[in-house]
């Protein structure tokens, strides 16, 4: 989730929809993947990790600025940089080309999950939730290890994920 190297982007870190327990691995069966098949239809091993942020907002105000790419820059830093809505959808641009944006339609379950074509055409699921708590709710994120990813590129990555999220809380708290 790191601005340099290829294998420091967000998307290097998996994150799909199938929940698993933080810090459990699981072998998932799945045909061989191609630059065209998403990371869910691969045979990995993964690895979870769940990092959250309280937000003294509603469900609904996170669920509306989250589910917003066109304000991704101003908490998702990590991701990378402008966002360009074109007829094919939205793009963020990353220092490796054009990564598609999509995000769940916006719903009242709190449920912010969204999927990232990266420049190499890989789909990855990035599962993010809103949780109300009182008068505002907890954001989790989940992470995934990719396969081949090293323990130190896990941890930037868990960091710039952290980061962005404690840059969610600001904005939202305090504009």
């Amino acid at each position: 989730m790191r601005a340099s190297g290829p294998s420091l982007r967000p998307w290097r870190a998996l994150a799909t929809v199938e929940p698993v327990a933080a810090g459990r691995r699981r072998e998932r069966a799945g045909p061989a993947a191609g630059a065209d098949q998403t990371c869910h239809d691969r045979r990995v091993s993964t690895e979870s990790r769940h990092l959250s942020v309280y937000i003294e907002r509603s469900v609904d105000d996170v669920d509306a600025f989250v589910s917003d790419p066109a304000n991704l820059p101003r908490w998702a830093r990590g991701l990378g940089g402008d966002v360009v809505r074109t007829d094919e959808g939205w793009f963020v641009e990353t220092p490796d080309g054009r990564a598609r944006v999509e995000f769940a339609a916006q719903n009242p379950f709190g449920v912010l999950d969204h999927e990232v074509r990266t420049p190499l055409g890989q789909t990855v699921h990035v599962p993010m939730r809103a949780l109300a708590d009182g008068d505002g709710c907890e954001v989790v994120f989940t992470l995934r290890r990719a396969p081949g990813m090293s323990d130190d590129e896990l941890e930037r990555d868990a960091a710039q994920v952290t980061g962005d999220l404690a840059q969610l809380k600001q904005v939202l708290e305090h504009g």
